[in-house]
């Protein structure tokens, strides 16, 4: 799994948790007057519904189809249970995304599309090959980039050919052999 597959869904995790790029505790507060009785301890809202950030959160949260919300709360209650460093992780990562140039969020958010699109085995089949080549030598990964390169120098029919020869080998071989 590549890393644009792990941010976009780290990405798409917290959009979800987060409907809006602003959060009520990022929201403008509204400000008393400089002159008003109000400033000082007595100005804080005095419940939460007198809290204008809150209010503004709660109309857009109303404005939200049921569905959208029913998703919300089960992305949330998944969140609460992920351990503190997995969230941190998640949150530095959705930061990094809010501040990529366009282009690169759209390649990842496609990248994170044609991840969604693959079926349950895929998506394992892979995990397991990227664990496979986390955990490879850093020779051995110098090694197969250096061979990646090299077959990408070279022109399409002796790719077909090689692809060809790769195939017949490893319908030879027990399955799961490939990185």
């Amino acid at each position: 799994m590549n890393k644009q597959v792990v941010l976009a869904a780290t990405a798409m995790l917290i959009l979800l948790l987060y409907p809006s790029n602003t959060r009520a505790a990022d929201a403008p507060r509204a400000q008393p007057a400089v002159n008003s009785p109000a400033v000082g301890p007595a100005a804080q809202p005095t419940s939460i519904m007198d809290d204008e950030a809150f209010r503004l959160q709660l109309e857009k949260w109303k404005k939200l189809p049921e569905s959208e919300r029913q998703n919300i709360r089960e992305i949330y209650k998944k969140w609460k249970h992920l351990p503190p460093q997995q969230r941190a992780w998640i949150i530095k990562n959705h930061r990094k995304f809010q501040t990529m140039p366009p282009w690169q969020k759209e390649k990842i958010m496609d990248t994170y599309h044609d991840w969604e699109k693959l079926s349950p085995q895929v998506k394992k089949d892979m995990l397991d090959r990227y664990k496979k080549w986390r955990d490879m030598p850093p020779l051995k990964r110098a090694e197969i980039r250096k061979m990646y390169r090299e077959y990408n120098k070279l022109p399409p029919e002796k790719k077909a050919e090689i692809r060809k020869k790769m195939k017949d080998d490893n319908t030879q071989s027990s399955p799961g052999q490939s990185l």
